[in-house]
């Protein structure tokens, strides 16, 4: 879905990518709740340690676990991608992410049909683990590639006749 990858990478690589996160999951509109939690994941990915606030990521673990499995359907997906990109990217919740992957279990989605398939966290955190992968970051990408994003996205609200609103008008 273009709200959980575009739309959150874009967010993210702004400088409201963290204000933007936390709005965005409050909504009850699935496409932008999703949006907001794909939001977080690619922070966790790119942001150093020092710029995010543990408190704050520990009590979305802890919303994660409470309530994923009575969420929307994209937003568990999301979701459950969030508790990977805690276990993953951030090292120093690695190990509550992987107690609370574990206590949430299999989380079911409805894909469609599709041969997609819901990734179990605890076990591709433990396979990062082993593969000595918990912590890596992603590099941020080029700033040409993100104005090459913004000028897409401008084309395309041209043709669909829209205001340029580089985030609302995909949802």
């Amino acid at each position: 879905m273009i709200s959980e990858c575009t739309v959150a990478w874009i967010a993210a690589e702004s400088k409201y990518g963290l204000e933007l996160a936390r709005e965005w999951i409050e909504s009850e509109k699935e496409s932008i709740s999703s949006s907001g939690w794909s939001t977080f994941s690619s922070l966790l990915s790119i942001l150093p340690n020092d710029q995010i606030d543990s408190k704050e990521i520990s009590k979305l673990l802890k919303r994660v676990e409470s309530k994923i499995h009575k969420s929307q359907n994209r937003v568990k997906y999301c979701m459950n991608g969030f508790v990977i990109a805690v276990g993953g990217f951030y090292s120093p919740l690695s190990k509550e992410a992987l107690e609370i992957a574990q206590k949430i279990g299999k989380v079911e989605v409805m894909m469609g049909k599709t041969a997609c398939k819901v990734p179990n966290a605890s076990e591709y955190i433990l396979k990062m683990e082993n593969m000595g992968k918990i912590g890596n970051k992603k590099r941020q990408p080029a700033v040409k590639r993100r104005i090459q994003l913004r000028d897409f996205i401008f084309r395309i609200s041209i043709k669909l006749k829209t205001k340029y609103r580089p985030i609302e008008f995909l949802f």
